[in-house]
């Protein structure tokens, strides 16, 4: 982990906070003990009953679509990932559920995100803490034109894929359409 004062700063030039999840005791953010957090900076926003910091995606990031898919590679590889998983149909048939996904807990960066990947031509689909590509034409888009930053890799909590870069998972993903024996 980095913690570092300068980095903390230059990233609240860009956006008010870069916390995501729900504050449960404003002010005092139980993670840094009191200390200065973006919460105590920048205040929280009350969203279907609970507190969560503010937060945005910096306005920039709209104005250009180059920036927009920089910007979705770097927050896919950190709180995003690729999932393969076989499953049946209810005659015994088996085949692949793919998903392109990206974790996010605040509600205000959900509808973000949603809006930048429509934006972008996608077709993603909201669930709870989640926003998922799962169309093939999405899929296939998302590795032509986005990806996941070079090394990032697949964490542990992954079963079978731990280890292995979320771009060669990607490109497996496609390449599993012509033939989904080859995953």
């Amino acid at each position: 982990r980095l913690h570092s004062a300068e980095v903390a700063n230059r990233l609240f030039n860009f956006s008010k906070s870069y916390r995501t999840k729900a504050c449960e005791n404003f002010p005092q953010c139980r993670h840094l003990r009191g200390k200065r957090s973006s919460c105590t900076i920048h205040g929280t926003q009350l969203i279907d009953g609970l507190e969560y910091p503010k937060a945005e995606i910096p306005k920039q990031v709209f104005t250009s679509q180059k920036l927009a898919k920089e910007f979705l590679k770097i927050y896919a590889s950190c709180d995003g990932g690729i999932s393969v998983i076989p499953a049946k149909n209810k005659n015994g048939s088996a085949f692949l559920v793919r998903k392109v996904f990206i974790s996010v807990k605040h509600p205000q960066l959900s509808k973000e995100l949603t809006r930048l990947l429509n934006e972008l031509g996608f077709s993603p689909s909201v669930y709870k803490d989640q926003i998922r590509l799962t169309k093939k034409k999405d899929i296939e888009q998302f590795k032509d034109e986005i990806g996941f930053i070079g090394k990032c890799r697949i964490s542990g909590n992954s079963k079978f894929l731990a280890g292995y870069t979320k771009n060669k998972i990607l490109e497996m993903t496609v390449n599993s359409y012509k033939n989904p024996q080859g995953l």
